[in-house]
């Protein structure tokens, strides 16, 4: 047993040296550990066998693994060069970009983009200043667009569809040649106003054209 201070070049042992702490004071030197590393009793570990590291995780199972300590602090927080907090994992698996305070699995305080594609069950706006803007086509009911529709609705079949191409808009069919193709029954609760000839039904069929009032 030594007690006090040994201020050696070297200092070997066969087995293993203990002591309450250990102090490096070169600042070229390299200390080197060639086993394992236990800090704090599992506070950080560094496994050989694996080469994992834990953080409040005794046998760490991937690469990096972590463990929170308590429910009352985030997993992990990074912040800029300014001290600014930027990113956050909370304790129940939140993450939060540029909000300290996320309340959902994915959080984001700001303008984000999101590539080629986004894919959710079901998308929410909550302010009522901003504007909602989708650049490409819209399918509502679909997850393929109806012939060239910038807008669509509809399973099974199309809805509604407004051309991309024409702007024109089809009610239960594709849009077609005309402004306005609608396939079923039209009702036109007050006035309705045409400005050209009006064809009504065909003269090669049999259809019938009721008026429920004056022409």
């Amino acid at each position: 047993a030594v007690s006090g201070t040994i201020t050696p070049s070297i200092l070997s042992a066969s087995s293993y040296i203990k002591a309450p702490y250990f102090v490096a004071t070169s600042t070229t030197a390299t200390s080197t550990f060639a086993g394992s590393l236990n800090v704090d009793s599992g506070g950080f570990i560094y496994a050989t066998s694996t080469r994992n590291v834990g953080i409040g995780v005794l046998s760490p199972a991937a690469l990096l693994a972590i463990q929170n300590s308590t429910s009352t602090q985030p997993i992990f927080v990074a912040s800029n060069a300014a001290g600014t907090e930027v990113y956050r994992l909370t304790n129940a698996g939140f993450v939060g970009i540029g909000t300290t305070t996320p309340g959902y699995a994915l959080a984001v305080e700001g303008s984000s983009s999101l590539g080629t594609e986004a894919i959710a069950g079901y998308f929410t706006a909550t302010t009522t200043t901003a504007t909602s803007t989708f650049a490409g086509h819209l399918a509502v009911g679909t997850t393929t667009p109806w012939g060239d529709g910038l807008f669509t609705v509809g399973t099974s079949s199309p809805l509604l569809h407004i051309s991309s191409n024409t702007g024109t808009i089809g009610i239960g069919t594709l849009a077609s040649a005309y402004r306005l193709d609608i396939n079923g029954t039209l009702r036109a609760a007050s006035d309705a106003y045409f400005n050209t000839n009006t064809t009504l039904g065909s003269a090669t069929t049999t259809d019938i054209t009721y008026f429920n009032s004056r022409i």
